[in-house]
Formats: C-alpha cells, sequence, structure tokens
C-alpha cells in the first residue's frame, strides 16, 4: 500500500470535510500553502510535528490520516469493537491479537 498516497489523499479529505481551502488549513497547522499543496500532491510528506498539529487541530490520530477510508457501517463495527476492547484485561488483548494474526494468516 502506497502509504505516502494514503496520507496525502486523507489530509485533503480531512480539509474538505471541514469546508477549509488550503489557505484556511494551512494556517490552522501553521505550515505554508505551498507546503500543504506538496503534501496534498503527494510531492512531501509531513513532518512528525505537522501530522501532530493536524491530529490536536482536528481531534483525530494519526491513524486516521494512515487508513483507507471506510463505510459507515464498518465504522460502526470497529467503534462496536474498539469498545469491547477497552474492556479487555491484557491477557485477553493478547489473544485476541494472536486470534486475528492467526485469522489473518488464513485468509
Amino acid at each position: 500500500m502506497d502509504y505516502k498516497k494514503l496520507l496525502s489523499n486523507n489530509v485533503k479529505k480531512l480539509r474538505d470535510k471541514n469546508e477549509l481551502n488550503q489557505a484556511q488549513f494551512a494556517e490552522i497547522i501553521d505550515i505554508s500553502i505551498e507546503a500543504l499543496r506538496n503534501i496534498e500532491q503527494c510531492k512531501s510528506i509531513p513532518t512528525a510535528k505537522t501530522v501532530n498539529k493536524i491530529c490536536t487541530s482536528f481531534n483525530i490520530t494519526p491513524f486516521d490520516l494512515l487508513l483507507p477510508a471506510i463505510g459507515a457501517s464498518e465504522a460502526d463495527k470497529i467503534n462496536g469493537i474498539i469498545k469491547k476492547l477497552k474492556l479487555c484485561n491484557a491477557n485477553q488483548l493478547d489473544f485476541i491479537n494472536s486470534t486475528i494474526d492467526a485469522m489473518q494468516q488464513h485468509l
């Protein structure tokens, strides 16, 4: 998977979702319009500082910028799983993790 392209697409989608033009988005995350343009056009990748500023400013995680888009029903399922995982202890999480690894090897 091309994470540079995924990251650039997700930055642009985030900007569009918040109905911001490039100048507004760049100002919020404290980079130049040219730097934002290069990120969105997949010519460069944002620094860790810029990723942190995006995440802080828009209340998202770095994973949100690196994951492919998913549908609403998939998002609901994932959020339900996350809620259940938060209730697990360390041993249960280890078991769930190894189970997922085994499932992925056989798919």
